[in-house]
């Protein structure tokens, strides 16, 4: 999935986007970087109480640890160590036009990139005009579900695969990716098994110096790492206050699994009432922005953050926007503020976005029973439903728990097949 547009941000003044979910027609994410003080949304009485009752009456609330990045003196953005040898940025951006990124970050910038986004073309002669030495490039390929976002042939298997990986680098100019990741898990666990032996050998062959997933909760992750001969190295998925994956933090930790956070700021574009006055609380004390805040509460837990900006009109206007997301790596959170951002995520949360059979089938029955859901930017239909920053996410909860609907909800959600849960998945059907 693509980015959504920062210019819908409700937590502080509007401007541009944060990465990897969209639409290819959807060049703006979720984003903000402008100052001032945040605007709460007001609490309407027995209403919020009731929502917030439903809300926890599915989750439950979990803590856990915090740490940092370390800087490398030739570059302005830290790093972090990768299993394989060499390292990763701790800032990743997501867009089309990365000339001004360039100039801000400097050699060692790194840019994401999918081959569902058919953006590849556009971004090669960007950076071969800065040197392709310069540039850490993230690409990947599809697998699974949805949509756009859905091989053409399936099922996958590594020689499919392996032709992916070859035409993603030719739309992108380059003989090798810094990191290769699958965009989202298979349908089955053999046929992900099978992607991922094209990507050892594509990490033998030079094609990829790195390899990884994204999208996979803790249990995609422990399966294939079951069967993986090479490590992986990377996860890129949802991560960012209000949407912690505990379980998936503590699996990456003991396997030596570098996270990568997509989308850190959608949490603000919904009605999660905690939400506000937590980020903006923390952002009061520092004099820093909204947006900082939510990317600093990843860089704090060595979470790479991976932001985006798209300004197709005008590229320049991403300059300023930049110079705030590079501010990050100077902002340390306490172990007191980082805990109260933990308590915004209510209960147990999975990573993954709603690009699974299992989440669009459950979003099926929640929109039958009319409950709010958000059609994903530019897409012209409501499915694939998009799964997050939705401004009646916690409506939707509500509408999902009520006695009359709650016996389909759970038919329909309460799968605990691979890693999901009634817990977990209303929330993410719901975009919140």
């Amino acid at each position: 999935m693509k980015p959504l547009n920062r210019d819908s941000m409700e937590l502080e003044a509007p401007h541009d986007a944060d990465e990897a979910g969209g639409v290819p027609s959807d060049k703006s994410p979720l984003y903000s970087s402008e100052g001032g003080a945040a605007r709460a949304r007001p609490l309407h009485g027995s209403g919020w109480l009731r929502v917030l009752l439903a809300f926890t009456a599915l989750l439950a609330l979990t803590l856990v640890f915090h740490g940092s990045g370390s800087r490398d003196s030739a570059a302005r953005i830290p790093t972090r160590p990768l299993l394989g040898g060499g390292t990763i940025p701790m800032m990743m951006m997501g867009g089309d036009d990365f000339v001004e990124w360039f100039k801000a970050a400097g050699a060692g910038a790194a840019i994401q990139n999918f081959y569902s986004y058919g953006n590849g073309p556009h971004i090669a002669p960007q950076v071969h005009a800065f040197g392709r030495e310069k540039v850490f490039i993230s690409t990947g390929i599809p697998c699974g579900c949805c949509g756009y976002d859905a091989p053409k042939i399936q099922p996958m298997n590594s020689s499919l695969a392996m032709g992916y990986i070859d035409d993603v680098l030719r739309q992108l100019n380059t003989t090798y990716a810094d990191l290769l990741l699958l965009h989202h898990r298979c349908h089955t666990a053999n046929e992900t098994a099978s992607v991922w032996r094209a990507f050892e050998a594509a990490k033998r062959s030079g094609k990829a110096r790195h390899i990884g997933v994204s999208n996979f909760n803790a249990h995609d992750l422990a399966t294939l790492l079951s069967v993986a001969v090479e490590p992986v190295e990377v996860l890129e998925a949802h991560f960012g206050v209000g949407v912690m994956d505990f379980e998936v933090l503590e699996l990456a930790r003991k396997s030596g699994i570098q996270l990568v956070g997509f989308a850190s700021l959608s949490m603000a574009g919904t009605d999660l009432p905690t939400l506000a006055p937590a980020v903006s609380k923390v952002a009061a004390s520092h004099g820093i922005t909204n947006t900082q805040v939510m990317y600093a509460y990843l860089y704090n837990r060595d979470i790479v953050v991976l932001s985006s900006c798209f300004h197709k009109e005008d590229p320049s206007r991403c300059a300023s926007y930049y110079e705030v997301d590079l501010a990050v790596f100077d902002i340390r959170l306490s172990a007191e503020e980082m805990s109260e951002l933990d308590n915004v995520t209510l209960g147990r949360r999975t990573c993954t976005d709603c690009f699974t059979d299992q989440c669009q089938e459950c979003a099926k029955i929640i929109h039958q029973l009319g409950c709010p859901l958000l059609k994903a930017p530019g897409q012209p239909t409501l499915f694939p439903v998009w799964g997050r920053g939705n401004k009646q996410g916690t409506q939707c909860v509500a509408c999902a728990s009520l006695p009359q609907h709650r016996d389909d909800v759970i038919m329909a959600c309460g799968s605990t097949l691979g890693g999901e849960s009634f817990e977990t998945m209303v929330p993410k059907a719901c975009g919140i």
